[in-house]
């Protein structure tokens, strides 16, 4: 059974590798001589276009290199990415979400890079948020170079905010960035306008439930697992009271509808909500509806600030040669380098040289979502991590559905965490 397993897997790995087709962003032959390297990603939306521009314009400042553009989705990414490592094909550069970074380092996929970073000529470091850049490290070993950070934020609907008077006195909206402020302003563009007893504008909207929900875990002080990742902590009174901020927002301060039968996102872009949470990403949908809006940092719900982020890590395969681990740095310092040009998809860059530059400050929403960076804390980094998320989910819809009451719900999502823990026991040294 084992070695028909094993047979599957390369299998897999032979189909998966079949069906990819590489992006060449300027086709033309490699030259001799010319290192060709391999870059897989996720960016398929708005994100893709900017990574493609970048790419060309690698390839056109550096004769010696070529770099060839995979670009796949997020969907089926992870699994060709692990795929493709376990067959020995591997890219020579590769990008993936923090959370994730463990597993691959663990399966032997992602080189170390400390020798570079903290060599003479190497890289600026210093020029990191911390806690970003520190989310590239397994074990103190830098396995990967952060590209971005993209925080949850709040967008606002300026419409609503005017007719509901939040407004100063020279005109302009009244940005909530406290609790109190917060549910005042939801209570105000909350409205039935044709008295039939049902809201027909909100004044908030539930978007991507375990990203919200972690923003606010984070202000309170709560945790889903412990440090080493080995016992689950979601069951805890301050996630406990995490959720019942939220089931109160639909059932004692009827500002938010039950997210059943409401579609969020579509709901804000129309008109008909007052604010919504999420990421930078929602950006380049935003800027071509016809909604007057705006962004504003993560507002403190809790006792201390913080928000939920994640980042897109830039690894170098380990399989690669030296001449080719060689040319994956510097191409990856020369998109480092130009991370505000990858900025104007809604990502913020990691580089605080590159934030304080008058083009970043003049990107009104990347900006105000950068303003909390210090306070940011990623999904953790377990090798369990999609089944963690999926039982976060599946508590949260159970207690805003009124089918469990969030001691109840939580309960049940630690025990099944606490079951894939032990499951997961040999794997434990993939924990950061």
């Amino acid at each position: 059974m084992r070695i028909k397993q094993i047979l599957l897997v390369f299998v897999a790995a032979g189909l998966a590798i079949s069906f990819l087709r590489y992006t060449d962003p300027r086709p033309r032959p490699a030259r001799d001589g010319q290192i060709v390297l391999r870059f897989w990603n996720g960016f398929t939306g708005p994100d893709g276009r900017q990574i493609i521009k970048l790419v060309r314009q690698f390839n056109e400042e550096h004769e010696d290199i070529k770099v060839l553009l995979q670009r796949i989705e997020w969907g089926t990414y992870y699994n060709k990415l692990y795929v493709a490592g376990l067959g020995g094909r591997a890219p020579d550069v590769f990008v993936v979400h923090a959370p994730l970074l463990p597993r691959f380092a663990a399966a032997g996929l992602a080189a170390p890079l400390d020798s570079w970073v903290s060599g003479d000529g190497g890289f600026p470091v210093a020029d990191f948020d911390p806690v970003v850049w520190n989310a590239g490290q397994v074990h103190g070993t830098q396995r990967a170079v952060p590209l971005d950070v993209h925080p949850f934020g709040m967008y606002l609907n300026r419409s609503l905010f005017r007719k509901a008077g939040l407004v100063d006195d020279a005109g302009d909206i009244r940005i909530p960035q406290t609790r109190e402020p917060l549910l005042a302003a939801m209570r105000a563009m909350t409205r039935d306008l044709d008295a039939d007893g049902a809201p027909d504008e909100w004044g908030y909207v539930l978007t991507t439930m375990r990203m919200i929900f972690q923003s606010v875990m984070t202000q309170y002080g709560g945790s889903l697992v412990s440090p080493d990742g080995k016992t689950s902590l979601i069951n805890s009174p301050e996630n406990r009271a995490v959720m019942q901020f939220f089931v109160d927002l639909i059932e004692k301060e009827k500002v938010c509808p039950q997210p059943e039968g409401f579609d969020s996102w579509v709901g804000f872009r129309q008109g008909k909500v007052g604010i919504v949470f999420e990421g930078s990403w929602m950006l380049s949908e935003l800027e071509k509806s016809d909604l007057e809006w705006c962004g504003a940092p993560f507002p403190q719900i809790g006792p201390q600030p913080g928000v939920w982020a994640s980042s897109h890590m830039m690894c170098i395969s380990d399989s690669a040669d030296s001449l080719r681990q060689r040319a994956a740095r510097t191409f990856i310092r020369y998109l480092s380098d130009h991370s505000l040009e990858w900025a104007a998809t809604g990502q913020i860059p990691v580089r605080r040289s590159l934030r304080e530059t008058a083009a970043f400050k003049a990107l009104p929403v990347q900006s105000a979502f950068a303003e909390l960076i210090d306070s940011v804390r990623f999904s953790p980094a377990v090798p369990y991590k999609l089944e963690l998320d999926s039982e976060l989910e599946l508590a949260f819809e159970k207690v805003l559905r009124r089918t469990a009451t969030p001691e109840e719900a939580l309960a049940v999502a630690h025990a099944n965490i606490e079951k894939i823990i032990a499951r997961m026991k040999p794997s434990a040294e993939e924990v950061q």
